[in-house]
């Protein structure tokens, strides 16, 4: 998953920056809690009338985390709109109808809350934290920036951040892993298709603020939009949820079909002499992904490479990347399918260690979002994972090198060493 940056707000790629300040909140924040002790987790969703999809992990936590996800990223853009996934990301918390920059900003820092935005492939997301009695101000404050977007009259909030955006976008654009990482998906699904496209586009910075919010508009509504929360009750989400998206609706858009096709793909570029490479095989969708996922966890202990799994509603790839000279990139990844051909051995112990890193409110949505349990990989074992080798190692691998190509392996090589 991507971050972004906001300009004029601590808002940071990657990473959350907390602030507390304690100096006023919202007038109907009258939502009392009870500290509760950390017990069990128990899982449960619904959805709103109006089709907003919730979700809660009530384990007891003492802080609530909170992740609003609209089904609108890179592979919901057109041709001419590549890009703007990550814009709106980029801009996030850029004031609304009703509230400049400035205050949404301190609305969320009133509420002692720490904050952050990203884009991928699937979706625009909304990270929020903060401690439980100031969840109903929080959302509403979110859900202020996601109902009710700026009016033309206010374009140029929007416009005065684009530059933050366009930077960011530059260091995308200037890094070899990135374009490694947007190489590979091309090559995993295709030219231009929903999957293969790239996240970031720096020309996206250029656009008309119109067009943006066009796409904006198109994508955020009721139906697009899912809430998760943790150490929070399903109810005390509901309400709040309720109150503060009264009157969103909207039916969810259509996600074209992106289906897995492999193939090769090589880009010349200054990089130094350095040449970045990486290979990687189709996952299947919903639970069954479990196995791959442990598969992927056993490739990460391999010197020399940085193993990879990215999860997509219908399908998702894993594999590894390497950077060094042509001749140890090829070494690396003949070296990393090697270890899928003897996978299977130690399959129950890396399948146990195939956990989510990711904060629980994120793990949850990513769950939600690609339909693979987060005890997916907990749950397989040895034959589960020497099986998934044997399939990975069956389809037309995806192969891609950027930078320096000359010396480095051919899709041919990489096909044979799979055999």
């Amino acid at each position: 998953m991507i971050a972004s940056r906001l300009v004029r707000a601590p808002l940071v790629q990657g990473r959350k920056m907390s602030t507390m300040v304690a100096t006023e909140l919202f007038s109907h924040n009258n939502i009392s809690v009870e500290h509760r002790s950390p017990s069990a987790a128990v899982v449960k969703d619904s959805k709103t009338a109006s089709g907003i999809h919730i979700v809660s992990n009530d384990n007891g936590a003492a802080s609530v985390g909170l992740t609003f996800s609209v089904a609108g990223g890179s592979r919901a853009e057109s041709d001419s709109e590549s890009g703007f996934s990550h814009i709106l990301a980029s801009i996030a918390f850029n004031g609304s109808s009703n509230s400049s920059p400035l205050r949404m900003i301190r609305n969320l820092e009133n509420a002692g809350a720490s904050f952050s935005a990203s884009a991928d492939r699937e979706s625009i997301r909304y990270s929020v934290d903060c401690t439980d009695e100031h969840v109903h101000a929080v959302i509403s404050a979110v859900a202020d920036h996601i109902t009710n977007p700026v009016n033309a009259d206010k374009y140029y909030y929007v416009a005065e951040n684009l530059e933050g955006a366009k930077l960011t976008a530059a260091a995308a654009a200037a890094s070899g892993d990135a374009q490694l990482d947007d190489l590979l998906h091309e090559a995993a699904y295709g030219e231009n298709s929903p999957l293969g496209r790239a996240v970031t586009n720096e020309s996206a910075a250029k656009a008309e603020v119109c067009d943006i919010m066009a796409f904006r508009s198109r994508q955020f509504t009721a139906g697009n939009l899912t809430i998760s929360a943790s150490g929070l009750s399903h109810e005390s989400l509901r309400n709040a949820v309720d109150d503060a998206f009264s009157g969103f609706s909207g039916a969810a858009t259509s996600k074209e079909a992106s289906p897995y096709t492999g193939g090769d793909l090589r880009v010349r570029a200054n990089t130094d002499g350095v040449t970045y490479a990486g290979v990687a095989f189709p996952v299947p969708s919903g639970a069954a992904a479990g196995a791959f996922q442990a598969l992927a966890s056993q490739l990460s202990g391999l010197k020399g490479v940085t193993a990879f799994h990215h999860q997509y509603s219908d399908s998702g790839i894993f594999g590894v990347r390497t950077s060094g000279t042509p001749a140890e990139t090829s070494a690396n990844i003949q070296s990393a399918i090697n270890a899928i051909k003897t996978s299977g051995g130690n399959g129950k112990r890396a399948a146990l260690n195939a956990v989510d890193s990711a904060d629980a409110d994120g793990a949850l949505m990513n769950a939600v979002l690609t339909g693979v349990p987060t005890n997916a990989a907990q749950k397989v074992g040895a034959s589960d994972v020497s099986s998934a080798a044997k399939a990975a190692l069956s389809a037309k691998p995806a192969y891609a090198v950027y930078g320096n190509t000359k010396g480095a392996a051919s899709y041919a090589d990489v096909q044979s060493w799979c055999k």
